[in-house]
Parts: C-alpha cells; structure tokens; sequence
C-alpha cells in the first residue's frame, strides 16, 4: 500500500507575542491639555482612563476612513498603518506584561475549500471595519473601568474582549491585499491561501515595529484621537486631496462624538 497523502494544515490563529515593543522608548504618550477645562477633567481620571478614551475614538477614526476612503493608493496605504496600529492596541491592551509567551488572534477567513465561499478584497474590508465597530463596546467599557475604579479582573477582562477584537481587525486589513487573490481562484489550496494571510499578519507585525523610524512613535490606535500627534501628520502628509480631507473629517468627527459622550455623562 503507499503512504497516505498528509493533509496540510489551514492556519486559522496568529501568535501575537509578548516580547514585542520595547519596553520604554517610542510609545505614544497622550500630549498635556491645552485647554482649561480639559486640563481639569484630566485631573480628575485615574490613571489608563485618558488612553483608554483616546483608542475608543481612534477605532471610530479607523472605521470611518477605511469606509470611506476611494482611491486604491490611500487605501493600500491606510490599511497597512491600520494594521500596524491594531496589533500594537491589541499588545498594549492583552499582550504586554502578561504572564505567558503570546497571545493568540484569529486570522481572516480566506481559507474555505470552496473558493466561491472565499472574501474578496472588499468584503474583507467590510468585515475590519465591522470588527472595529464591535470592538468599541469593549472599548467604552475599558475606559468606564479605569475611569470608575473598577476591580482589576473587571479590566482585564474587558481588555482582553478588545485586544482580540481590535487585533483581529488589524489582521483583516493586513489581509486586503490577498482577498481578491484567493477568491474564486481554485488553483489556491486551502492551505496556501491561510499560509498568505498568515504572511500579511506577519509583515503587518514586522511593520507595527519598523514604522517608529518614520512616525518616531510606534503606530496606535490611541494617536488618532490627537490631531497633532506624530502618526496624524504623518498619515496627513501620505495622503492627499480628497482623501486627506476625509482623515482629517473623520478625526474632528471622532473627537466631536466623544465630546458629547463626554457631555452627556456630566449632564
């Protein structure tokens, strides 16, 4: 009899490490208040809470530009840093400190047998931006959980339902690329097609590094929610006409909504 053909593996999970970042140096650090009464509300949070609100608005940034967002370069560009910054939120918010070796994400699912069934290029998109969405309840309880003080298993356990939300909508944008690739295309096994979007989760890790030497900060989600950040100008100068001035919309749209959230809560 001759050997049995082994099948190969389809990669459905991504290791996010533990040793990631570097310990100290290059992290996104939200600027003092210019304003009086923003000063005096800052004051007042714990310690997270101001970190924890800026990554609830930079998922609406995020959400808001890779929706409305048209022209393929402007695309192609914001998806890569979308990327970058979710892994790194995704690390920040389970990964870092955390007593074992990594942690694990879902990869996109671009690996069904019938490629009929496989997500293009758009439809992957679609489901970043709805991961996104979802994540911003956990998101908002993150922040409420800092903000009130709660117990320290309350928040980790809040942490953990948004680092893997937000870092498996980083992987979804990391895997734009591929999508129209493997859709429809029955010369691309199963396994091959989860070996591609493995690999783009793996240059979108190497990219959520590497992109220090060019914004000077590592790319986060939290850096969105300040225009004046060094990842804001440095996605300003990358894009330009129309698509330009729906980042900058989408930001002033993201900062006025959590303004009256704000509001509403003191009201």
């Amino acid at each position: 009899m001759g050997l049995m053909r082994r099948e190969q593996p389809i990669y459905k999970h991504y290791d996010l490490p533990v040793n990631h970042l570097h310990p100290t140096e290059g992290h996104y650090i939200p600027a003092k208040a210019m304003e009086e009464d923003e000063a005096q509300r800052r004051s007042k949070l714990p310690w997270g809470t101001v970190i924890a609100q800026q990554q609830r608005i930079g998922l609406e940034v995020g959400s808001s530009l890779m929706y409305l967002l048209e022209d393929p370069k402007a695309l192609s560009f914001s998806a890569r840093l979308l990327a970058a910054s979710g892994l790194n939120t995704a690390w920040y918010s389970f990964a870092r400190n955390a007593d074992v070796m990594r942690r694990v994400l879902p990869l996109t699912d671009a690996a069904q047998k019938n490629p009929d069934w496989r997500p293009n290029s758009d439809q992957i998109r679609r489901q970043g931006i709805a991961t996104l969405d979802f994540a911003a309840s956990p998101s908002q309880a993150v922040a409420s959980a800092f903000e009130n003080r709660a117990a320290p298993a309350r928040t980790i356990k809040f942490s953990t339902a948004f680092g893997r939300a937000v870092g498996g909508a980083a992987i979804d944008f990391a895997a734009i690329e591929v999508g129209d690739k493997v859709a429809g295309n029955p010369r691309i096994s199963s396994h091959v097609a989860s070996v591609m979007v493995r690999d783009c989760a793996k240059v979108a890790l190497q990219d959520s590094r590497d992109l220090l030497d060019d914004i000077r900060n590592y790319p986060s989600l939290a850096a969105l929610a300040d225009p004046e950040s060094l990842q804001s100008a440095y996605w300003r100068r990358n894009l330009h006409g129309e698509s330009r001035e729906i980042f900058v919309a989408s930001q002033e749209i993201a900062i006025s909504n959590a303004a009256d959230r704000a509001a509403l809560k003191t009201a």
